[in-house]
């Protein structure tokens, strides 16, 4: 268990197969750094693995060395070359994550002219062609705690939840194609959750060569948990059922319990769940924002 004078916190996770042949996903728990993630590996050179721990173990590298200055600004050389300060940790998360997504680019690039070393300028088309279905991406959501506050930051459809006065909240939204439509009002979230398209992301790390990352910074009200999940989880089981669950008391029984309803209820991906709670003495308490005084958690 980790934590400062505001906030105190405690992790579990858990990842399993599921209905895949190998698992791609990748999670970090690091709790002196207060970072948590997940990712989702997919696509080329069957290296979607690679990508997601690729992504993971990096963000977590900066994390790790970004070093506060007197002014509570950040100092980022030579982790981020040519930016030498952020101002937030909101800045820091954009600028690591743009990073890592031009090196998995990169990767990509070298990996393919590796493998098709005789294609010429005038096989454009088919390169093209040939890096869209070969090149490596992950999705990726992470929660970053300091000084009272939770940054989520978010890319392709692995999601962040909070869960907190017996309600569950989605907190971000996904990048896909059936996501799209239904904002748009081409489709219903029913017929979302069934389309042909539900598992068609619109961004992911590293597949090109500039990204945008949705970031957003939270005032943390414990007691209250944060779920960060693949897909894996979130699309077969709802979350009525991920409210139960995500508020048993002890943290690994209920990712374990989460994973083993997806399997139950047929995932055919790989599952990972990565459940984080917050927690403050009583003495120091205050009342939760959108409702009463905080109770216990079950």
């Amino acid at each position: 268990m980790k934590g400062s004078k505001k906030v105190t916190f405690k992790a579990a996770a858990v990842s399993d197969v599921g209905g895949r042949k190998n698992n791609e996903d990748a999670f970090i728990v690091n709790e002196d750094a207060g970072l948590f993630i997940v990712a989702d590996g997919m696509g080329g050179h069957d290296k979607g693995e690679v990508a997601s721990w690729f992504t993971s173990e990096n963000l977590e590298r900066i994390i790790k060395e970004a070093t506060p200055l007197a002014d509570n600004n950040l100092t980022l050389d030579p982790i981020l070359p040519g930016e030498s300060r952020a101002p937030d940790y909101d800045h820091l998360m954009e600028y690591a994550v743009l990073v890592i997504n031009r090196k998995l680019f990169e990767l990509n690039e070298k990996l393919l002219e590796k493998d098709y070393p005789t294609l010429n300028a005038g096989d454009a088309a088919l390169m093209e062609t040939l890096k869209k279905r070969r090149r490596m991406g992950t999705t990726l959501v992470s929660l970053l705690l300091r000084g009272g506050r939770a940054y989520i930051t978010h890319v392709g459809d692995s999601r962040a939840y909070r869960i907190a006065n017996n309600e569950i909240s989605q907190l971000t939204h996904d990048h896909s194609w059936v996501e799209e439509r239904v904002r748009d009002g081409t489709l219903t979230p029913e017929q979302a959750k069934t389309h042909e398209k539900r598992n068609v992301i619109t961004r992911s790390v590293g597949f090109n060569p500039e990204l945008q990352a949705d970031i957003d910074a939270l005032t943390l009200y414990p007691p209250e948990r944060f779920l960060l999940c693949s897909d894996g989880l979130s699309g077969v089981v709802d979350e009525d059922e991920l409210l139960k669950l995500g508020q048993m008391h002890d943290l690994r029984t209920a990712c374990a319990q989460m994973v083993e309803a997806a399997i139950d209820r047929g995932a055919t991906d790989n599952v990972t769940v990565v459940l984080v709670d917050i927690s403050k003495p009583r003495d120091e308490g205050e009342k939760h924002p959108s409702q009463g005084d905080w109770t216990d958690t079950p």
